[in-house]
């Protein structure tokens, strides 16, 4: 059975049973090992993310994920799942540089509203923007290390920053975004990422700091790798089983 701690390989799926998949409508593995898009095994295909500029693919102590090289690469798409309150923004990242960008952010492009991760100065920060008015929970951190960051919007005037599942933040600002979010992307928002990330999560509601430290402990929890059905199993066996024989025999099927 494939670790909680490590990014299972492309095929995975979501165990809507798991408690840690409630309210999950983007999960976005980054295990694809590059090409132009990240599937959404959590949500619709229509909110897969698509590349500009060519993330690279990279790995780290959770396996596969994503590089970006601040230039303005990123994934993204215009399918919004989850753009009012509560949500929460999960996703393990290391930045290569002490000021960095915007990583994880559900935004409306063209006026500054919205909810973003960043890490700046030191410092990871959960924001909440209503008409380029900023209110942030902010926890310090280094650089150079992977950390699991979680932002949890539970409501207009609750922001929470959980950093390996611990609380780092919180802010209480009253804050609604004037407009409603109409991108979601990873690596970019005018801001861009400089860094590895990997395994992003959205939900639509607001974990708690018990759930914030469970997916801290264990990244992929509610994820599972693909197998095949029973049936395909006998397929496939039945498959190996009549390519082998004909390698024994002429084509004739006879034991030569």
């Amino acid at each position: 059975m494939a670790s909680p701690n490590l990014n299972p390989p492309p095929g995975a799926r979501v165990n809507t049973n798991h408690p840690l998949s409630r309210g999950l409508v983007g999960c976005w593995l980054m295990n694809e090992g590059g090409g132009g898009v990240l599937q959404n095994i959590a949500g619709p295909q229509t909110s897969n993310l698509t590349h500009t500029s060519n993330p690279k693919a990279g790995g780290g102590p959770y396996g596969a994920g994503m590089v970006f090289d601040g230039s303005g690469q990123k994934f993204s798409t215009s399918i919004v799942p989850a753009a009012v309150y509560p949500l929460t923004m999960c996703i393990l990242a290391r930045s290569s540089v002490w000021n960095n960008g915007v990583l994880f952010s559900i935004m409306n492009t063209t006026p500054w509203n919205g909810f973003y991760l960043e890490y700046t100065g030191g410092q990871f920060t959960a924001v909440a923007v209503q008409s380029a008015s900023f209110n942030k929970a902010v926890g310090s951190t280094s650089a150079e290390v992977w950390h699991h960051v979680v932002g949890v919007y539970a409501s207009s005037a609750d922001r929470s920053l959980y950093i390996d599942g611990v609380l780092a933040g919180t802010n209480t600002t009253a804050c609604t975004p004037a407009a409603t979010p109409n991108e979601i992307a990873i690596g970019s928002y005018v801001a861009h990422w400089t860094g590895s990330a990997s395994g992003a999560r959205l939900y639509n509601r607001a974990l708690s700091a018990h759930e914030a430290r469970q997916l801290a402990a264990q990244p992929f929890a509610g994820v599972v790798p693909f197998r095949r059905s029973g049936r395909n199993s006998i397929a496939a066996a039945a498959t190996v089983f009549r390519r082998t024989m004909m390698a024994r025999t002429g084509s004739r099927g006879v034991i030569i």
